[in-house]
């Protein structure tokens, strides 16, 4: 499924949710009569959760979460200037010139918000593709070392042994917080909302993303509230509970135990790749990897790790290879 297709599927999925969202919140339909304002959420695979903890935020309000059109077709923008035209309140995390387009005497509200991703927890998840076609891989997400081991023609027996400590060190995975925390500071200056505000409560409360560029529950309806006080909202609205489905726990990577060990968090080789699927392990990982390259016809030189420094990896992981030949018994 292509990213826009899961936005699309996510955001109708936490739509339909909405009215039992507002009843659990509280909120008969005798509160939701008098009517609100219409507000338009685009922000890439963030966009249901927010939209889903603002429906609970504001019950009398119309919440509608949108995918911006990607395309240069005329009529997919048409589409949505309407639909921007009519509303009240635009939270998103780009396409702001859009705006221009708006034809009407007083302009939306516009809440920018940042896109939440963080590398920190997970240095190790990369985009491939197909070389000779340029597809990213299904799933999206690849490990990088298991890419290169792939690539470079490796047993899983062989490729195992590089998921340790030597390995993450010399890759640099263990100083991706700085560098992850930096780009998303960054990102919450471009923003209409404050970085601290955000960070802090994320902190405290340790993991707080599902993968690379899937923040979890805690971090969407964090994100939600401070969104909510730019439309409004009293500051005891940071201190509400709110529980969403936001639909982006499909994937789950885990924290890699040398790794968690650096960051004193709960660390496991424990991966959930799609609905009920546990792999246990770096051996089955691998084999699960290996497996779905060969079923999507993707021979070993024809993988390619997206954004990787593959000079670093063949100097690192090179070395650790030739160095576990060099150990065999003869």
């Amino acid at each position: 499924m292509s990213d826009m297709k899961k936005i699309r599927k996510i955001a109708k999925a936490v739509q339909s949710s909405f009215k039992s969202l507002v009843k659990r919140a509280g909120h008969g339909p005798q509160e939701t009569k008098q009517p609100g304002r219409q507000v338009i959420v685009t922000s890439d695979c963030q966009t249901g959760g927010i939209a889903a903890a603002l429906q609970v935020i504001f019950p009398n309000d119309e919440i509608t979460p949108l995918v911006l059109p990607t395309s240069s077709s005329l009529d997919a923008e048409s589409r949505f200037a309407e639909k921007l035209k009519n509303a009240d309140v635009w939270v998103s995390s780009g396409g702001y010139e859009r705006l221009q387009n708006v034809q009407r005497s007083k302009q939306p509200q516009l809440v920018r918000v940042p896109i939440i991703s963080f590398s920190g927890f997970h240095p190790d998840i990369v985009y491939a593709r197909k070389t000779s076609t340029n597809e990213l891989t299904m799933p999206h997400y690849n490990s990088a070392i298991a890419v290169w081991a792939y690539k470079n023609g490796l047993e899983v027996s062989a490729a195992e042994k590089l998921f340790n400590k030597r390995t993450y060190i010399e890759l640099g995975y263990l100083d991706h917080w700085g560098p992850s925390f930096n780009q998303l500071k960054q990102g919450f200056k471009n923003s209409d909302l404050e970085f601290s505000e955000f960070f802090l409560p994320m902190r405290r409360e340790g993991l707080f993303m599902y993968s690379l560029n899937h923040p979890k529950v805690v971090a969407l309806v964090r994100l939600a509230k401070l969104v909510a006080r730019k439309m409004g909202a009293g500051k005891e609205v940071l201190e509400r509970y709110i529980d969403i489905n936001e639909g982006l726990n499909e994937v789950i990577w885990p924290i890699y135990p040398e790794i968690g060990e650096n960051l004193s968090l709960h660390s496991s080789y424990e991966w959930k790749m799609g609905a009920g699927q546990w792999i246990h392990g770096v051996r089955e990982f691998l084999e699960n990897a290996y497996e779905s390259y060969s079923r999507q016809g993707i021979a070993p030189h024809d993988l390619t790790a997206v954004q990787t420094d593959e000079k670093l990896f063949n100097r690192v992981l090179g070395a650790q290879v030739r160095r576990s030949h060099c150990e065999q018994p003869l």
